[in-house]
């Protein structure tokens, strides 16, 4: 029925407030020496919005699809180079900030909660520059693709294979 498309409706319109004009995420990207663990985590729960929103033919504006792919590109360039977050980490949201330094693993594959969003954004967003570097970052078969504790399952391989058959 309309119940599902109004609760994402709500959504989208939180996520309009949560994903600011230069892609941080609020009281997330701003989290200091964790800013780029709670950016990825709030990113998984972006991405699968977005795909629950285009399940229910829920509009999302274009200016959020903008900020959300900078919002992805802050994660990959905070990756490589933690001190790239220091503009946002050094706000220190409820954190301790140390310039240039990030708590994240160094492996992306390792990582095994909130690791679908990192395959479904590369699919949505193809020219962002997570979709650029996926192959690089990941090799086939990666565990991330293929767990997730956040959602039980990990769909990063149905989105890889979408991905590649373009």
């Amino acid at each position: 029925g309309d119940c599902p498309k109004k609760l994402i409706s709500k959504l989208i319109n939180k996520l309009d407030e949560f994903i600011l004009k230069d892609g941080a995420l609020k009281d997330r990207t701003t989290r200091g020496d964790r800013a780029l663990h709670y950016h990825n985590e709030a990113m998984a729960e972006v991405m699968i919005t977005l795909e629950l929103a285009r399940k229910y033919n829920v509009n999302v504006p274009s200016s959020l699809h903008e900020r959300i792919e900078k919002a992805g590109n802050i994660f990959v360039n905070g990756f490589f180079d933690h001190s790239y977050m220091d503009k946002w980490a050094s706000v220190a949201h409820n954190a301790k900030f140390t310039p240039g330094k990030q708590r994240f693993k160094t492996d992306l594959n390792k990582v095994s909660y909130g690791t679908s969003w990192y395959f479904i954004f590369a699919y949505r967003y193809p020219n962002s520059d997570l979709a650029k570097n996926i192959d690089k970052v990941f090799e086939i078969g990666t565990r991330a693709a293929k767990r997730d504790l956040a959602f039980g399952i990990g769909v990063g391989c149905v989105y890889r294979a979408l991905s590649s058959s373009r």
